[in-house]
């Protein structure tokens, strides 16, 4: 029987909506919901082990590159020469002396950035930096601002991804998106409570409605409505990205978000609203996680809120998600693992009598793609130092249902894979070309009498 999978590595990026709402009505300072979150993310660290190799980083959501979006669209934020765009639990650990240091540190950091939004990182644009969605869907699938998130997404980590926003992202589309047939269940009433954006004054007419603002970044061809080769973007669009940078059963959406309109309490700031688009994403079983209710934290004036108890949560609840993979130590002597092909592996169950039960193929990342298997297997190279093996992980539900259906000691799990033709199968080193290099001859000159 494989192993549940202990998660060794783990990387959080935290999609920041740095609009002055979020801020408490301020332009510069810890006194809104961003401040105190980063403060207690200390509490989302402490639910996975003790020796889980933890990073975090921080991506604002600003409008594309422009005059009004002076920081650098999709990257890692950073403030200073002296604050880390990544910031590693295990490296604070070492200056700290121990692990509970190392992670209020973390909070700390992580709170001065948000305490450094100062007005020249401060989104102007019409997408107020709350373009959180179409800021990840940059950072992947633009080459030079993929390089720059790698610095944080290592190759065998899991990934948590959490949205923090007082409002819908602003490429969601009220219009297109919010109605009987993508929200069946509700009735109405509630579809009608759902669907309604927030209702702001209008500075020219004086007339109650949606932000123009964020209607105008909505449709701007540059940004959300062309963000896509020239189509508006989607939440499906950054699924897709999402899973080309991970895999699924490797990454989860953990959005802190209002998750009902009709939770929301008005007199704070009346421009909050549901979470649409980051809601919508959680959603996919691909990446589905847990949100974190804004609504649900205690506001006294904007002060004494605590977010411990929902990170602690969120945490748990990640732990589970990302903890839910069965891999199978793979290493067979005849081929080095950088040898085996990672998009041909196939991982079959069958029972007794030698009828398949079960299949899993690396042939696809999403559990809709794989139209012929039980799921979705995926093969990585695992290193501690000198020795290098092979894990293939498979969705542990999808296992575990398969083998209680062979009986478990009348089943069997078979792999089989194929192996790179440009890697050698000894050593996992490259082929190379060998060219006879045959020297030109020389002409000799004879003297002339």
């Amino acid at each position: 029987m494989p192993a549940i999978k202990e998660i060794k590595k783990l990387d959080v990026l935290l999609l920041v909506d740095t609009s002055a709402s979020m801020r408490g009505g301020k332009r510069i300072g810890l006194g809104g919901e961003l401040g105190h979150i980063a403060r207690d993310m200390h509490s989302f660290a402490q639910q996975f082990g003790p020796n889980t190799d933890i990073q975090f980083g921080m991506i604002l959501g600003h409008a594309r590159e422009g005059t009004k979006s002076p920081y650098k669209h999709g990257t890692l934020f950073s403030y200073g020469a002296k604050d880390p765009a990544v910031i590693n639990l295990n490296a604070l650990e070492k200056k700290c002396g121990n692990r509970t240091c190392a992670m209020k540190e973390a909070g700390n950091i992580l709170a001065a950035k948000i305490d450094n939004l100062q007005e020249k990182y401060t989104d102007h644009s019409d997408g107020q930096g709350e373009a959180l969605l179409l800021s990840l869907y940059d950072a992947i699938t633009d080459n030079n601002l993929r390089q720059n998130l790698k610095q944080l997404v290592r190759s065998d980590a899991s990934l948590v991804v959490i949205p923090i926003s007082d409002e819908q992202d602003v490429c969601y589309d009220y219009t297109k998106r919010c109605n009987a047939q993508t929200l069946p269940n509700l009735s109405p009433e509630q579809l009608k409570v759902a669907c309604t954006p927030a209702q702001v004054k209008d500075k020219k007419t004086g007339k109650m409605g949606e932000d123009q603002h964020e209607v105008n970044f909505r449709n701007d061809p540059k940004e959300c409505a062309g963000a896509v080769n020239g189509r508006p973007l989607s939440e499906g669009d950054v699924k897709s990205a999402l899973l080309s940078l991970k895999g699924a059963g490797h990454v989860t959406v953990m959005p802190i978000v209002y998750t009902s309109n009709d939770k929301i309490k008005r007199g704070i700031e009346d421009e909050n609203e549901m979470g649409h688009g980051y809601l919508d994403l959680m959603a996919d079983p691909d990446i589905s996680g847990t949100a974190g209710d804004l609504a649900s934290i205690d506001r006294v004036n904007g002060k004494n809120m605590s977010f411990e108890t929902m990170l602690k949560g969120l945490g748990q609840a990640a732990n589970t998600s990302l903890s839910t993979m069965a891999h199978f130590p793979c290493n067979n002597a005849a081929h080095h693992p950088l040898s085996v092909n990672p998009t041909k592996v196939l991982v079959t169950v069958v029972d007794k009598k030698g009828n398949t039960v079960a299949n899993f193929t690396s042939g696809c990342t999403a559990t809709e793609d794989c139209k012929g298997f039980t799921g979705f297997a995926t093969f990585n190279v695992d290193s501690n130092g000198k020795d290098v093996g092979g894990i293939i992980d498979v969705p542990a539900d999808k296992l575990e249902a398969a083998l209680k259906q062979a009986n478990y000691t009348g089943g069997t799990v078979h792999i089989e894979y194929e192996t790179r033709s440009d890697v050698d199968t000894k050593t996992g080193e490259p082929k190379t070309s060998h060219v006879l290099f045959r020297p030109k001859k020389k002409k000799t000159a004879t003297a002339q009498n």
